[in-house]
């Protein structure tokens, strides 16, 4: 188990607890600490268990802190937690009885469910909320095998017996859009070794998933059995810090699409699709820093075309790519606009879930 750490001590050892408190107790967790100065070794020295090693390393990344985590790593499998980031119990040994249940599947994932700093509940299940590649799958048409969880966990706790675990070939909808939180995920050693390391000019872990479904069969449990800590400053998905996955999802993308894995297994029509949202996301993120740049990338994605190319969002896009040419002093009113927008969706979300209006998110 491989838990990237950068100047989070505190969060760090809660993920490593959440590690070591699991059913399955026959596991490593390698704390691959990427050049923090806040205290993260002494923190992990404290733990006092032998099941922990602590590894140092000048501050590259976090591609490059799991890499070095797999090279340590002395098991049959890989589980990647974040340092801010959670496992519930029975992550581990479901995960293992969903992959001995399905022969040949190498990556296994699960659903997630978001927290707050202070540990209060925001959503059960956020996976399909995060991850809007979602809407292109349909887990009984696109998934080749379905069994519960009860049936192939002979220990299965009862509120996970009727967890629904889907087997198949994923890659086609994997290239839509990320489908697998990192935190949730696990691979065979053999499956990573036929597709190797993270790619260190990706982050975070899309691309990586990617190859992986490009090279067999994959796992999903639906079961949400991890906590992501949502809405903190210090993270990659902050708002306003989202331009740099939207451009790494794009590049991935076009990787894949250069690769022999893509070769004739992704329709043409689903590809246009793919490029014109990617495009459409990185104009959005890039409208208020670089509006030169997010005229480009917005003027893809109005203009596509194609059977599956979403009208409103293509109508989204082309508003912004016309607002791109007005003066940033006409602008300010639209970013007033669209924080008040998006805050009144989030309120809206959070009425309609039935959570206090007060909750941050």
């Amino acid at each position: 188990m491989i838990v990237p750490a950068y100047n989070r001590a505190r969060l760090t050892l809660r993920a490593i607890r959440s590690a070591l408190d699991q059913t399955y107790a026959d596991l490593e967790v390698i704390v691959v600490d990427d050049g923090s100065t806040d205290g993260t070794r002494e923190a992990v020295a404290g733990v006092g268990d032998e099941r922990v090693r602590y590894v140092w390393q000048e501050n590259s990344g976090l591609p490059a802190a799991r890499n070095r985590g797999m090279a340590e790593a002395r098991g049959e499998f890989f589980a990647f937690l974040d340092s801010d980031d959670a496992w519930l119990p029975a992550k581990i040994e479901a995960q293992l009885s969903a992959l001995l249940a399905f022969p040949g599947s190498g990556m296994v994932w699960t659903d997630f469910s978001t927290v707050d700093d202070a540990g209060n509940l925001l959503d059960e299940r956020h996976l399909t909320t995060m991850y809007t590649a979602y809407v292109y799958v349909d887990r009984e048409r696109d998934f080749a095998e379905k069994r519960l969880l009860g049936r192939i966990w002979p220990g299965c706790p009862a509120h996970l017996a009727e967890a629904s675990c889907y087997a198949g070939d994923m890659y086609a909808g994997m290239f839509m859009g990320n489908l697998a939180h990192d935190s949730t995920v696990l691979i065979t050693r053999e499956r990573q070794q036929a597709i190797g390391e993270f790619d260190v000019a990706f982050d975070p872990g899309y691309e990586f998933f990617l190859r992986a479904c490009g090279r067999g069969d994959v796992v999903f449990v639906d079961a949400p059995l991890a906590l992501y800590r949502m809405g903190a400053d210090d993270q990659m998905s902050a708002p306003g810090r989202l331009a740099p996955s939207a451009r790494a999802s794009l590049a991935a993308v076009h990787k894949a699409l250069a690769g022999d894995d893509a070769a004739g297994l992704i329709p043409k029509r689903m590809v246009r699709e793919r490029l014109a949202v990617n495009y459409g996301w990185l104009g959005r993120e890039e409208f208020f820093e670089d509006r030169r740049a997010a005229r480009r990338h917005l003027w893809v994605a109005a203009f596509a075309s194609g059977p599956l190319i979403d009208r409103s969002a293509q109508a989204h896009a082309c508003v912004l790519w016309i607002l791109s040419f007005f003066p940033s002093g006409a602008l300010r009113g639209v970013r007033r606009a669209r924080r008040w927008l998006d805050a009144a969706a989030r309120l809206a979300a959070r009425r309609g879930t039935g959570a206090p209006a007060g909750d941050k998110s």
